[in-house]
C-alpha cells in the first residue's frame, strides 16, 4: 500500500462463488472477517454464457429458469455458513458476466473483497486465478 494511502475497516465482504470450484475456503474466510467487522455479507456468482448466450435468447424463459436454478444453488451453497454465523447479513445474487466484470461492477470502495484462486487452489489468494488477478490489477489499492 502506498504511504500516501488511508485505510479505513471495510462495511461489506463481497465473495465471489464459482460452480466449478469449492466455495468453502472463500466463504470460510469471508464469513469470519464479516463477524470480526460486524459486517454484512454480499455473495456473488456470476454466469457468463458465453455460447449458451444464443440458446438462451432462442427459448423464452429459459434463461430465467436457468438463472433462479444457478441462484437457488447457490444459496444452497451458503446455507451452512450463515447458520453457523446467525449475526451476520447475508445476501446472493447471479451476476451476467466475466467473474472479475461481475465483482468490479458490485465493489465499492470500502468493500473487501474475497476470491479464490481457481479450482488449484487450497485457500483464498494462495495463487494467482484469472479472477484475482483480474481483480488486482484492475482495482487499486486505496
Amino acid at each position: 500500500m502506498p504511504g500516501a494511502a488511508s485505510g479505513t475497516a471495510p462495511r461489506r465482504v463481497l465473495v465471489g462463488v464459482a460452480s466449478d470450484e469449492n466455495p468453502e475456503p472463500m466463504l470460510d474466510a469471508a464469513f469470519d472477517e464479516a463477524s470480526l467487522l460486524g459486517a454484512p455479507i454480499e455473495v456473488v456468482h456470476a454466469v457468463d454464457p458465453g455460447p449458451l448466450e444464443a440458446v438462451l435468447d432462442a427459448y423464452e424463459g429459459w434463461g430465467e429458469t436457468w438463472r433462479a436454478a444457478t441462484l437457488e444453488g447457490v444459496r444452497a451453497d451458503i446455507a451452512r455458513w450463515a447458520a453457523a454465523h446467525p449475526t451476520v447479513p447475508c445476501t446472493t445474487h447471479v451476476e451476467d458476466g466475466r467473474a472479475a466484470d461481475a465483482l468490479l461492477r458490485m465493489a465499492r470502495a470500502d468493500d473487501l473483497i474475497v476470491v479464490g484462486g481457481g479450482p488449484t487452489c487450497a485457500r483464498p489468494g494462495a495463487c494467482w486465478g484469472r479472477c484475482l488477478t483480474s481483480c488486482s490489477a484492475r482495482r487499486p489499492a486505496r
